[in-house]
């Protein structure tokens, strides 16, 4: 089950000193760019070679941490009280579906390889029942925000989605439970994550109902 068709990584984040400073880099008074930034380096760190397996998925994590206080700024901002102008909507709109859609195939490229038993996914083995929640969180958001503009829902993420499912389940991890963030409450399973964007897509929302529908994570 193939979701994809691999000396030390050449990249600037290989180095720890390197990605701390990118990161205390990003911009606090524009989320927007900060999390355009955070997008440019999780899809760089997905397509280089030379990581290995838990080193990338390590180093993603971190980008996805730093990533989600702008984003959920942006959601709140998305669904403020008084609506945004349509300018501003359809740039949160745009940096929101856009994070989530490449943390989504930059996750997924790593859940690949496991189902390809690539080498060195053993010392990953601890990070797979958090990766794969993160990965169908992604996707799910994805096609959430897809919906917020009723668009057609990209069928390529949605075989990944469902692909990325089918394997924690033959790896029996779909109930595995994992803090999904530090600091932030609850935790989920991968079960749960993919019940929640099947569900979502089922049920069609309205116009009304999409304005107030908020989630967690958002």
């Amino acid at each position: 089950m193939k979701l994809f068709g691999g000396s030390k990584p050449d990249h600037p984040l290989a180095n720890p000193k390197e990605a701390k400073r990118v990161l205390d880099a990003l911009p606090d008074s524009d989320a927007v760019k900060a999390l355009d930034e955070v997008m440019h380096w999780v899809e760089s760190v997905a397509a280089a070679e030379g990581f290995k397996p838990e080193a990338r998925i390590q180093l993603l994590f971190t980008l996805d941490d730093a990533a989600q206080p702008r984003v959920r700024k942006l959601a709140k901002d998305y669904f403020a009280t008084g609506r945004p102008s349509r300018f501003q909507e359809n740039r949160l709109w745009t940096a929101l579906h856009g994070y989530w859609k490449q943390a989504g195939y930059a996750y997924a490229r790593s859940v690949d390889q496991f189902v390809q038993n690539a080498k060195g996914v053993d010392a990953a083995k601890a990070m797979l029942p958090l990766l794969l929640v993160r990965t169908l969180r992604s996707f799910a958001q994805q096609i959430k925000w897809m919906h917020m503009r009723y668009g057609p829902i990209d069928l390529g993420s949605w075989g990944v989605f469902n692909s990325v499912y089918a394997f924690s389940e033959a790896r029996k991890l779909a109930q595995s439970k994992v803090t999904v963030y530090t600091g932030a409450a609850g935790e989920s399973t991968p079960q749960l994550e993919f019940l929640k964007g099947a569900m979502f897509s089922a049920s069609a929302p309205t116009a009304c109902c999409l304005w107030r529908l908020t989630w967690p994570n958002a």
